[in-house]
C-alpha cells in the first residue's frame, strides 16, 4: 500500500527488500550473465532452477534497504482501510519521513487516491488474471477522466505543478465513483487466457 500510495521510488535494495527482484548484479557483468545463461545446460532442470543457479554465481550484495527501517510506521499507517484514515495515522506520527509522505499523498490526485487502495485492496485476494483485468479496466477509466490530463497538464505542459483536480478534495469522492470504476464501461474488457 505504501508504495502504491505514495508513489515512493525504490532503488536497488529497497526493490530487493519488497520483492521486485532475487537477485542483483553488477551493471558491467550484465553480459556474462547473459552468456552464462545462453550456454547452461537446461536438459536437466527446471527452467527456475538454472536461472536461479546462474543468477546466484553473479549476485552481489547490495546493502541494507533504507525501507526496512521504516517498515513499523509504514506498516501501522497504511494497515488502515480509507486514505482518510491512512493520512491521519501518517500525520501522528512524529517520523519526517511520514510526514514527507502523507505531504505527497496529498499533492495527488484524491479519486486516485481512492482508487488505488480500493484496487491493492481487491487485487490482494485477486488471481493474477483478474487482477490484470482490474488493471486495464482502471486504466481505461483513469485515462477518460480529467483528472489523468490535468496532471499531465500541471507536470508537463504549464509545468505549474498546480493540478486542479475533480473533485478537489478526499471527502468529494464518494464511494459509489469509485465502485462504478471497477465495473465494466464503455470500452472492452482485456481477457487474459
Amino acid at each position: 500500500r505504501f508504495l502504491g500510495l505514495t508513489a515512493h521510488r525504490c532503488d536497488g535494495p529497497d526493490g530487493m527488500y519488497v520483492g521486485y527482484g532475487t537477485h542483483a548484479a553488477a551493471a558491467d557483468r550484465i553480459g556474462d550473465v547473459l552468456d552464462a545463461l545462453s550456454t547452461a545446460d537446461w536438459s536437466r532442470e527446471q527452467a527456475y532452477g538454472v536461472v536461479d543457479s546462474v543468477l546466484a554465481r553473479f549476485a552481489v550484495d547490495l546493502g541494507p534497504a533504507e525501507l526496512a527501517a521504516s517498515r513499523p510506521w509504514v506498516d501501522a499507517a497504511f494497515g488502515h482501510d480509507s486514505v482518510e484514515a491512512i493520512l491521519d495515522a501518517l500525520d501522528a506520527t512524529e517520523v519526517e519521513e511520514a510526514h514527507a509522505s502523507a505531504a505527497a499523498m496529498r499533492r495527488m490526485s484524491p479519486t486516485s487516491l481512492k482508487l488505488a487502495l480500493e484496487a491493492l485492496t481487491r487485487g490482494a485476494e485477486m488471481a493474477y488474471r483478474d487482477c490484470v483485468t482490474m488493471e486495464y479496466r482502471l486504466m481505461q477509466t483513469c485515462m477518460a477522466r480529467n483528472d489523468f490530463f490535468e496532471g499531465i497538464r500541471a507536470l508537463l505542459i504549464d509545468k505549474d505543478k498546480k493540478p486542479r483536480w475533480q473533485p478537489p478534495d478526499l471527502p468529494s469522492v464518494t464511494d459509489a465513483e469509485i465502485s462504478a470504476a471497477f465495473e465494466p464501461g464503455d470500452f472492452k474488457d482485456l481477457i487474459v487466457n
